[in-house]
């Protein structure tokens, strides 16, 4: 039986410690350019989020081949994600064509890493298993919606509540939010951080993404989108699929912009109740299914 010799172990550890503390580092830099921005002076956390990419990718190309490297190459879509906003100029453009704008080079940039780092797509999570329980994960974003929405009452991005008027950015809210922010964290974030920090990945990824809500300048909604993030990293975990928690996503981002400012409270609660009530339907369903049809 082979075992580890105690300079092996102690080799081991000095590395560990060593990708612990780079982690830990880019989360720093992260956390001060996001500060800068919403605190401090924009410019200059426009420029550190800059520096800090330039840093990622060059820092990524030195340690080539190896999982650090994929995990660098992976958070580089933390500053992306913060310069396309930035850069964009969105003033003259209606609110919910924003997010459409600054999507299309974020699906871009997932693309480009996902062919250098050959991902397949069950690695990101997009498969097709279990697609009654992902629907039944998603219906919880109605009452994320309602929660959310409780905390910080944002101006409802359309006039009213007819077909016409909520199609369009409800599928907007879904595919440019729910949808991609689940692909970068849930899917590309989540694997790129396995193999480096490892079953802490989820709490990693969930305060990265928390980072980006300091704009909002409230703790209440800080910390009850860290509860959420948390929250989808272990479900995309143990599911292997981002498909539920995309739909939970989206699901959110449409209560929250889009028909909870414009009902009545009672109404919204109504909703919730219906989407929850619904989830435990199909819930059970799926349970008694998978029951009998092993006997």
């Amino acid at each position: 039986m082979e075992t580890s010799s105690p300079a092996t172990l102690s080799e081991k550890l000095r590395t560990r410690y060593s990708i612990a503390l780079i982690a830990l580092t880019y989360l720093v830099l992260f956390a001060i350019a996001e500060a800068s921005l919403d605190f401090g002076s924009p410019t200059v956390g426009f420029i550190v989020y800059i520096g800090v990419m330039l840093g990622l990718f060059v820092h990524s190309a030195a340690t080539w081949d190896t999982p650090l490297s994929q995990f660098l190459l992976t958070v580089s879509l933390i500053p992306l994600i913060r310069i396309v906003g930035l850069s964009l100029p969105l003033a003259t453009i209606a609110t919910i064509y924003w997010y459409v704008l600054i999507s299309i080079p974020l699906f871009v940039a997932v693309a480009i890493i996902c062919i250098v780092l050959k991902l397949p797509l069950k690695a990101i999570g997009l498969t097709t298993h279990g697609l009654l329980l992902q629907f039944i994960i998603g219906l919880v974003g109605i009452a994320f919606g309602f929660v959310g929405y409780q905390i910080v009452q944002p101006v409802a991005l359309v006039n009213s509540l007819t077909v016409q008027s909520l199609a369009v950015p409800a599928v907007i809210l879904f595919v440019c939010t729910g949808f991609l922010e689940e692909l970068i964290f849930r899917g590309i974030l989540l694997y790129g951080t396995r193999k480096v920090i490892g079953a802490a990945n989820g709490l990693y990824v969930a305060i990265m993404y928390t980072l980006l809500q300091v704009g909002q300048k409230s703790l209440a909604l800080g910390v009850f989108t860290f509860v959420v993030a948390l929250f989808f990293s272990w479900i995309a975990t143990k599911t292997q699929s981002i498909i539920g928690v995309s739909i939970a996503h989206g699901l959110t981002n449409i209560m929250f912009f889009l028909i909870m400012p414009l009902v009545p409270t009672s109404t919204g609660l109504i909703l919730t109740a219906v989407g929850l009530a619904t989830a435990i339907l199909l819930l059970l369903i799926s349970v008694v299914n998978r029951r009998f049809s092993r006997t």
